[in-house]
């Protein structure tokens, strides 16, 4: 047991790793070929607050970053064909869905039940096996879903590709989380 009642494997592993992203102009982009991948809209929060005091199966500050994310870039939670979000625990999965959206609170069972965010369901989320798989390669972890998505949206994620992919989701966080936590929402889009 790690904590009531999480257990070592509801729990990813911090790992070590890197990742980069090349970031051009529409120019440069376009001479080099191949469908482009751009960023929409982003929307980043804060969530302070006592751990004692505070309900930790509330994450305000998903909710709040994916509305300015949806905002910025005009795009609505029903139009996001996939999802790459922070999974560092399994209950926390879970509340993500619920926090950007892509269900109401209380029903984020259902959609893994329904088979909605598995490949070729409804919302497709985290095909590329999620932290809980890869570990957490922590400041390399954002980007590796940008990486994940310029695959998707260029259709060459070979074996996880999401067939029609136009529009993606990438959620971060970091801090403890129990105290101090910022959430990142970035919405993606085949150029």
């Amino acid at each position: 047991m790690i904590a009531e009642p999480l257990t070592l494997l509801q729990c990813c592993r911090k790992g070590s790793g890197a990742a980069a992203v090349l970031v051009g102009s529409e120019r440069w982009c376009r001479r080099r070929g191949g469908p482009s991948v751009w960023i929409e809209g982003a929307g980043l929060r804060a969530q302070t607050g006592d751990a004692n005091v505070r309900d930790l199966t509330d994450f305000g500050a998903t909710r709040a970053a994916a509305k300015a994310a949806h905002e910025a870039a005009g795009i609505g939670p029903d139009e996001v064909d996939l999802v790459e979000l922070h999974d560092a625990f399994t209950i926390g999965e879970l509340l993500h869905y619920e926090g950007l959206g892509l269900c109401p609170e209380g029903e984020g069972g259902r959609l893994v039940r329904d088979g909605d965010v598995a490949l070729g369901g409804r919302v497709p989320v985290n095909v590329s096996r999620g932290l809980l798989c890869k570990s957490h390669p922590v400041g390399a972890t954002g980007v590796a879903q940008f990486a994940e998505f310029t695959w998707q949206l260029r259709g060459a994620a070979e074996g996880r590709q999401v067939e029609g992919a136009r529009v993606a989701l990438a959620h971060s966080q970091g801090g403890t989380g129990l105290e101090a936590l910022a959430t990142c929402v970035t919405i993606l889009v085949r150029g």
